[in-house]
């Protein structure tokens, strides 16, 4: 009961005692996130090598700080293990995009690219990044033609997915003989009362409608699926990106266009299993407000296998665009919420080719990079010819944890600069003339040998602030941090799953009901894109009367705040004026009237019940009262009824022992019997 207690008390006083606007650096230096104050950016660069502590004494504690946002590399998922509970208790917005295998692939957050797709430059950005990230490393084409050409029909493919959409099973419509049902594909594609979906799967569909097809008898080219499905769109279309692209791919001897279908295959063959498409076939990563709201994504990928890296970076590529967009044109400025990249592994992370362009200029969007490697050596491996420099430029913090790379030393002994030493010379000459010299000098040493760096203590570590000396200070204590033994007890109850996340959504109706729910976050989101909306139309109206061009349309309305009144007075003006600017069904709003009062009732009703029927142990003040609690269950009694006998437990009402209340009263009495005894007894 005390142990429990003093839980309760430590959740309730860590607020006093962790100001999560801080980042630790060691044990005795934190540094605020507040930019204006420090002028330096957040971005740090963690030296250490293995079993220096780099996740245990420097990543955990950066997770308890709670100071941002969260995007965690987690190789072997050590970092969601421990750490996704506790953020989740503490009011975190937790996903997890787990690639370790096929069983963890199901307890994944979904991911849609899709979703994030705003204009054609999106299309080809995320096609370029899906190559450059399903392209083995050091690896060089010899013929550009083939890569060039297979990204055109991959245009083809994600631009008529974006555009039009792909009914779902499309591959199903089969005849009796095993060949492609066309006409039943097409009705189905015409047919606006069949959901179309826009997701990586239905790339896959048509895909596989992709081949080369020869009359046996003439040897002259036939129509594939695909090629019919474009023609149809083309009759509509004839200037649509997909129609322009597919025709430019397709358009060559027959041996040359089987060759770029099998590239194209090869290309998107690490998705094509059924755990891959189901992560990508909806959105749960909800990137927007990564930057509104507290939010900690976790990628966990293995740290032996490579093959589904690509994932990860194209998420990071999503990631770093729509949040550069949001910050500078919904916010105009840097993100509410402070969002870091936590990058452990950064030699393994697939990360955008303009990362070392985007680690210089995150600082105005108040976001961040935390670099976490073993050796400098690594870096300067994946950027060449002095690029790994610019890393080091703009990470204004280092941390050396320890290591045994002869070179990272060397570096870091230079850079740590030199001290100044007083030197005294002592000489003396025997003889019958013998004299003595004493000489003082003042000589300049390196502030660290390499050697000595080699052998600094395990725990301690080395940080370089720009503008100030190299400070030498303890590592990280994690244990002693005062949020340890509550990050500890969620580890023990308490892991994220995608899939109770998705059950808990389908329980609240927000997914299957016309009426849904928002958070504050959410909201203050679509209010942002609304006004930008408007501004938008503003600037574009102004435009057009300056230059007596048609107008733009009217933007439409989203968002409208009524209460229960308003929204009659709402229906009874568009039952007088139904041509209106806004144009309700009557019977939709007053269904949609009704399902919100019902919802409202429902949720009190259900909050009231949980309140009279449940009880909280944590409220126990005395053993006496847990034993009379456990004794009361054991002989049937509902919560409704132990929570009056309760009171007579307690020594500040009656004190009544518990063999007496067991003779005086049983389970079997109804609610108003126990109450009227009680209040007699009391």
């Amino acid at each position: 009961m005390e142990r429990r207690k003093a839980d309760v008390m430590a959740g309730m006083s860590w607020a006093q005692i962790v100001n999560t606007r801080n980042r630790m650096l060691s044990q005795n230096i934190q540094m605020t996130l507040d930019t204006r104050h420090t002028d330096l950016n957040n971005n740090i660069l963690v030296i250490g090598g293995s079993g220096s502590g780099k996740t245990y004494r420097f990543v955990k504690p950066q997770l308890m700080q709670m100071s941002s946002s969260f995007i965690i590399t987690d190789p072997k998922g050590e970092l969601y293990r421990d750490t996704s509970g506790f953020l989740k208790r503490n009011g975190y917005d937790v996903k997890v995009l787990n690639l370790l295998n096929e069983e963890e692939m199901l307890k994944s957050s979904h991911f849609n690219p899709f979703r994030y797709i705003q204009n054609e430059v999106d299309i080809l950005k995320l096609i370029t990044n899906l190559i450059a990230n399903t392209t083995p490393k050091g690896s060089t084409s010899n013929d550009p033609f083939w890569e060039k050409a297979e990204g055109m029909l991959l245009q083809a493919l994600f631009y008529y997915v974006w555009l039009e959409g792909v009914p779902e099973n499309i591959w199903e419509c089969k005849k009796e003989n095993g060949e492609d049902d066309v006409k039943e594909i097409l009705r189905r594609i015409h047919n606006p009362e069949i959901t179309k979906i826009h997701n990586v799967r239905a790339v896959m569909e048509l895909l596989k409608f992709a081949e080369i097809r020869e009359d046996p008898r003439t040897g002259a080219k036939l129509d594939s699926t695909l090629d019919l499905i474009m023609k149809d769109l083309e009759k509509e279309s004839p200037n649509h990106k997909a129609i322009l692209n597919y025709n430019k791919s397709m358009r060559g001897a027959a041996d040359t266009v089987r060759s770029i279908i099998i590239s194209a295959n090869a290309r998107l063959a690490p998705v094509e299993t059924e755990a891959v498409l189901s992560i990508l076939d909806d959105d749960e990563i909800d990137i927007p407000l990564i930057g509104t709201r507290k939010t900690a994504i976790y990628c966990v990928i293995p740290d032996n296998d490579t093959t589904y890296n690509f994932l990860v970076g194209i998420l990071y590529k999503m990631m770093f665009q729509r949040l550069y967009y949001e910050a500078d044109f919904v916010h105009g400025g840097p993100l509410p919420v402070h969002v870091t990249f936590m990058l452990d592994e950064f030699d393994n992370v697939a990360l955008p080719e303009d990362f070392l362009s985007l680690l210089s200029t995150m600082r105005s969007r108040n976001i961040s990079s935390i670099i976490i490697i073993q050796d400098l050596s690594q870096i300067k491996t994946r950027y060449k010819d002095g690029e790994h420099e610019k890393i080091m430029a703009n990470c204004d913090t280092m941390i050396y944890l320890g290591g045994n790379g002869p070179g990272t030393q060397k570096e870091l002994s230079e850079l740590m600069g030199k001290a100044t030493i007083d030197k005294r010379t002592n000489g003396e000459t025997l003889g019958k003339q013998g004299n003595s010299t004493r000489n003082y000098d003042v000589l300049g040493r390196e502030l660290m040998f390499p050697d000595e760096l080699r052998k600094i203590e395990g725990n301690k570590c080395i940080l370089f602030i720009r503008g100030f000396d190299p400070v030498l200070d303890n590592k990280i204590e994690s244990k002693k941090h005062p949020l340890w033994n509550l990050m500890c007890d969620a580890q023990k109850y308490e892991l994220f799953d995608a899939r109770i996340e998705r059950l808990r959504k389908m329980k609240s109706n927000k997914q299957k009901n016309s009426i849904g729910f928002v958070d504050e976050a959410e909201l203050a989101h679509l209010e942002l894109l609304e006004k930008k909306e408007k501004k938008h139309y503003e600037d574009e109206k102004r435009v057009a009367e300056l230059l007596g061009t048609e107008l733009p349309e009217t933007p439409q309305q989203y968002i409208f705040r009524l209460d229960y009144e308003e929204l009659d007075q709402l229906a009874e003006q568009l039952k007088e004026n139904p041509s209106g600017k806004i144009v309700l069904d009557q019977e939709l709003i007053q269904k949609a009237k009704e399902d919100v009062r019902q919802q409202v009732e429902l949720e009190a009703e259900k909050q009231a019940y949980i309140k009279q029927n449940q009880i909280d142990v944590r409220e126990f003040q005395t053993p006496e009262e847990a034993l009379a609690f456990s004794a009361l269950k054991r002989k049937n009694f509902s919560n409704p009824q132990i929570k009056i006998l309760l009171q007579l437990v307690r020594e500040d009402t009656v004190g009544m022992d518990l063999d007496a209340i067991l003779e005086t009263f049983d389970s079997k009495m109804d609610m108003e019997t126990i109450e009227m005894m009680t209040e007699m007894l009391l």
